[in-house]
């Protein structure tokens, strides 16, 4: 991403450096570009997730698995060039995701340039990882890693200007064709796509979804060959096996292949205690057999039961496994019932700390345990609390999760031994409230001590420090997910109590609530605070629901800034809200002090953020009246609005051009507009003598009318922008200046003398070589001046705005640069 600077009709008067007509623009490489669709469509990434749970299960054998590709249905699947889908199908427990990564191994292992694979595995427990979008979205990121070139497809539905994309990419339908036309530009002889687990998506349109794959996915049996696998589903059975493209393998009707492939699992597994216990030939030789007796042909069961083995002496290893019930819900049953027995505070936390991850959106780190359960420092000791839990979670690394969805499933149960009927003291609004304490006690203005205010929020990974990561590690759950809980709680009185003007809720968000979004831009998680804001608004009372829609507004206001640059939520964000802005008002004193002046804005929101609703097509063009009360706007649908920026109403439309409008400028006396098209003519509107049919006819009449350009000028190519001179005597246009006849107005000189320390530069105000205040989006410089440590910029959009600069105080925050 480079910054660009094009400067036209200048003039230089002696010991002068005004510079006027400025127009800044950023050019982006099509690497920048691609970075910057992958970095918003947040895709996960399944080869991590495939290398994460190949680490969480036992070594993969190849010998449990191999039955499967000589089944005839697969070998089927394989091969036949009118069978584009394969179902396995399996109850908990009986290894389909061991079998989907031996699956997607093999064909990695004979993979050429001919043959791509795309996989994904669904994940209950984790919210990233079991919804139909985040399904699509894993998918879409492995066909890209494989090949490259498919990363046009989401340029083309890019918006370089507003570095966003032009489609919802939220729905999973939008996603879902997205998808479809890379399968369709694959390079390839054939794609394999496997999902594991559709089971564990809680999306509630799977049925919908497996509708799709087999309407609209299986149209290339031959080149494209799905492989799911799933516990039994009714939705799956309605549509995966309606059509004669699609075949099953059920695992329970292949129960003999399932036992032997158990009993080498078994095998290797009683090798491995042996190994471990030196239980000897003999001893090796009765586990096995007491293994296969209750394992009822499941690997988990398998696995939980050798798991609890490697804790218990050689000479206890029989009478542990007898102990054991066969089959996986009695032996749940039993370890339930083991960890209700012993000391009660321990066995409360133990309690705690599993209804939490049941309660959670996703795993938890170690250092967030705190921030959910509410422990205090001396009560945590989360290792030894999963330990106690370990039949039903598990630490890897520091990482805390479910040993397997069956566990979850049967602590979630409406049994005699579930957890919520057994356990029912901590819920979403303990969560919420343990999660805002946390935020309250740990959030600071800078989180992480960023060194310059144009520091990104990419410096912290590339700073590598592992203290700053560990800061935000312990308070990212909190930050990212306290709304979610407040909101399958609001109703509950003690957030209902929290949300009142006194409550820790309201104090939250009226004391740290730009901290909070700090946090949330170094997390990279911003784009959640929107939705949260409308259910804190919905939830609250009259006095804090206004607080929030004016944070909604301020939000919206400097979303792309925030999102980029975390500091400059304490100066840009703060100086270009509204004075009346109560989020402004609340967080004044947290400007930076090298900040002594700041600007004169707008006093209410309502002439910031406005929408004008009327084209029929996409704006390309918009330009402000010299007095600033009036907004020309060019569109796609030939035609250009004239808008009244006080109240939004629309009070003309300028219809002739036979191509798309691409530019629009108004005189510098405001009484003509020109507009520039695709259709190679430059059209000059007399827009004064309209203005008085506004007056006879009035607002809404004369709005209905189509005016009819006063002059025309063709030219040789396409008008992508121009904009009237100073004195108005000149077009400026891309392809250089062309004479029109306009009001004189005469050039003013400025004489002042400049200091070189302040300037522009991609949108950035920057002093000396620091960038040190983001402008707005919609304040676009065409010129500037500056005087010692004071800069004034006029504005595209006609303001004016003046800053001073405290160089001592913006020298001793950088540390490395004194005041000469």
């Amino acid at each position: 991403m480079t910054g660009h600077v094009n400067i036209q009709g200048n003039t230089a008067e002696p010991y002068s450096t005004q510079i006027n007509n400025v127009n800044l623009s950023t050019l982006y490489t099509t690497d920048d570009i691609n970075r910057d669709c992958l970095r918003t469509l947040r895709c996960p990434d399944t080869l991590v997730v495939k290398n994460r749970l190949k680490e969480n299960k036992d070594r993969l054998l190849y010998e449990s698995i191999e039955w499967i590709f000589q089944d005839p249905q697969h070998i089927s699947w394989q091969h036949r060039d009118d069978l584009g889908l394969l179902w396995i199908k399996g109850g908990a427990g009986k290894g389909k995701t061991m079998m989907s990564i031996g699956l997607i191994e093999e064909i990695l292992r004979r993979q050429d340039d001919t043959i791509i694979v795309t996989y994904f595995f669904c994940q209950n427990a984790d919210y990233e990882l079991n919804t139909i979008e985040s399904i699509i979205k894993g998918l879409i990121l492995r066909l890209i890693n494989q090949q490259e070139q498919l990363t046009a497809i989401l340029r083309r539905r890019w918006d370089t200007a507003h570095r966003r994309f032009d489609e919802d990419i939220t729905s999973w339908r939008v996603l879902w064709h997205i998808f479809l036309e890379m399968l369709d530009r694959c390079r390839c002889r054939r794609v394999y796509v496997i999902v594991d687990a559709l089971d564990e998506c809680k999306d509630e349109g799977m049925a919908d979804f497996f509708k799709l794959i087999v309407r609209t996915g299986l149209h290339q049996p031959s080149r494209i060959k799905w492989l799911l696998t799933s516990r039994p589903l009714d939705s799956a059975e309605q549509e995966l096996l309606a059509g004669a493209d699609q075949v099953l393998v059920s695992l329970e009707l292949n129960s003999e292949h399932v036992a032997e492939a158990v009993k080498t699992y078994i095998t290797c597994k009683a090798a491995e205690l042996d190994r471990r216990q030196s239980y000897g030939p003999r001893l090796r030789q009765e586990v096995e057999t007491e293994l296969r007796n209750r394992a009822e042909e499941t690997y988990l069961w398998v696995s939980l039961a050798c798991k609890r083995l490697e804790e218990v002496r050689r000479d206890q290893a029989l009478k542990e496994i007898r102990k054991l019930p066969p089959g996986l819900p009695a032996f749940y049953r039993r370890i339930f019932d083991q960890l209700r027995c012993g000391e009660s505070e321990i066995v409360e936390r133990c309690l705690r700390l599993l209804k939490v991850m049941m309660l959670a959106y996703r795993p938890l780190d170690v250092t967030e345990v705190r921030s959910v359960t509410g422990f205090s420092d001396r009560e945590i000791a989360s290792e030894r609390l999963v330990n106690r839990c370990a039949s039903f979670i598990k630490m890897r690394g520091t990482r805390i999760e479910f040993v397997h969805q069956s566990a979850r499933d049967y602590l979630a149960g409406k049994g005699e031994h579930s957890l919520p009927d057994f356990y029912d003291k901590y819920g979403h609004s303990d969560v919420t409230l343990s999660c805002v304490t946390c935020l309250q006690d740990g959030l600071k203005v800078n989180l992480v001590d960023l060194p310059r205010p144009d520091s990104t929020r990419e410096l912290v990974k590339e700073l590598k420090d592992e203290g700053k990561s560990a800061v935000l590690a312990g308070i990212g759950y909190a930050a990212t997910f306290w709304v979610r809980h407040l909101k399958l709680a609001e109703r509950t009185l003690p957030i209902q109590n929290a949300l009142t003007e006194q409550g820790e809720i309201s104090q939250f968000l009226r004391t740290k609530l730009l901290e909070w979004l700090e946090c949330l831009s170094l997390l990279d998680q911003l784009s959640g605070a929107i939705e949260a804001f409308k259910v804190l608004s919905s939830a609250a009372d009259p006095s804090l629901s206004m607080f929030m829609e004016d944070a909604t507004r301020f939000l919206l206001r400097h979303y792309h800034i925030i999102t980029t640059w975390p500091l400059q939520i304490y100066s840009s964000a703060i100086i270009f809200s509204p004075r009346a802005s109560v989020v402004r008002t609340n967080n004044l004193d947290k400007i930076p002090r090298w900040l002594k002046k700041t600007p004169l804005v707008e006093n209410e929101w309502a002439s910031l953020i406005q929408t004008l609703a009327g084209h029929s097509d996409r704006v390309n063009a918009v330009a402000f009246s010299p007095d600033g009360k009036r907004i020309a706007s060019g569109s796609y649908d030939k035609t250009i609005k004239v808008w009244d920026t006080a109240t939004g109403d629309l009070e003309k439309t300028l219809a002739g051009h036979s191509g798309r409008v691409k530019a629009v400028a108004f005189s510098p006396d405001g009484k003509r507009i020109a507009s520039g098209s695709h259709d190679k003519i430059i059209k000059l509107w007399d827009v004064a003598k309209s203005f008085k049919a506004s007056r006879l006819l009035g607002k809404s009449m004369a709005s209905r009318f189509k005016f009819q350009a006063w002059h025309e000028i063709a030219v040789s190519k396409a008008i992508d922008n121009l904009r009237f001179s100073a004195d108005g005597q000149h077009l400026l246009t891309n392809f250089g200046p062309i004479l029109v006849k306009s009001i004189f107005t005469p050039k003013q000189k400025d004489d002042s003398e400049s200091s070189q320390h302040l300037y522009i530069s991609d949108q950035w105000l920057c002093y000396e070589a620091v960038p040190i205040l983001r402008l707005q989006p919609d304040f676009e410089p065409t010129c500037y001046d500056t005087k010692d440590d004071r800069v004034t910029f006029g504005f595209r959009n006609g303001r004016v705005l003046s800053f001073d600069i405290d160089r001592p105080r913006f020298y001793s925050l950088l540390g490395s640069v004194k005041s000469s």
